[in-house]
């Protein structure tokens, strides 16, 4: 009897082997270069003094007498930003007037970020930043009430607050390549060491699934030497 240059049972595996090396080859390079990042402005609830990355949208929160909410705009590829507004949620500072039956105070701060961080063809306004206000409310009021309650002038899409008394704007969530992405002015250092620490971790994984892979096809050629030799 002819046998067949290589059993169906091992062509299989091997051809799914040589198909799955570029791919895999491939999706690791991409994971261990840095990510693209986003421009947008970023929510977040200010509560004992330090602030907390909002885990919903402004229209979700139902606000409270004391209740402190800050925006910052800024460019950053973490799901949770590190970068916090600039001024600390203290809601006796912010709002100083005793509350009003039927109303609620809200302390607000507003905080341009930087100006790297600006989006060509705009400029952060005129003024203090971080901007702080304090924003009287009826009860009941959700935190989407609480920019045009100081007057602040909103430009929403799709749900989303894109510009705050018109900055940027233009723009939303826009996407910023990773090459081009500024790293923020107070920790340069750790950036640049992070990205390194991250590159090379990524080669280590790439050089670890290569000898795996030639591990595997070793086996596998093996496997069906040993075939052909019964």
């Amino acid at each position: 009897m002819i046998r067949p240059s290589s059993p169906p049972a091992r062509r299989g595996p091997l051809l799914l082997l040589a198909v799955a090396l570029p791919l895999l080859l491939i999706t690791s390079l991409t994971s261990a270069q840095a990510a693209d990042a986003y421009r947008y402005w970023s929510y977040w609830w200010g509560d004992g003094g330090s602030w907390t990355y909002a885990s919903s949208g402004p229209a979700d929160r139902v606000l409270a007498d004391g209740d402190v909410e800050g925006y910052l705009f800024l460019v950053s590829a973490e799901a949770t930003p590190t970068q916090l507004p600039g001024e600390t949620p203290d809601f006796a500072a912010l709002c100083t007037g005793p509350q009003e039956a039927g109303k609620i105070r809200v302390g607000v701060i507003i905080d341009y970020g930087s100006e790297q961080d600006s989006p060509q063809g705009s400029s952060i306004p005129e003024g203090q930043n971080p901007q702080t206000n304090c924003a009287i409310l009826p009860e009941g009021s959700t935190g989407a009430d609480v920019l045009p309650a100081i007057d602040a002038d909103v430009r929403v899409e799709n749900g989303t607050v894109c510009g705050i008394s018109g900055y940027p704007a233009t723009g939303c969530f826009d996407v910023v390549a990773a090459d081009s992405s500024p790293a923020p002015s107070n920790s340069a250092d750790d950036s640049t060491s992070e990205t390194s620490n991250t590159t090379l971790i990524g080669w280590i994984f790439i050089v670890a699934l290569v000898v795996l892979i030639i591990y595997l096809f070793t086996k596998l050629v093996r496997g069906r030497n040993k075939s052909r030799n019964k």
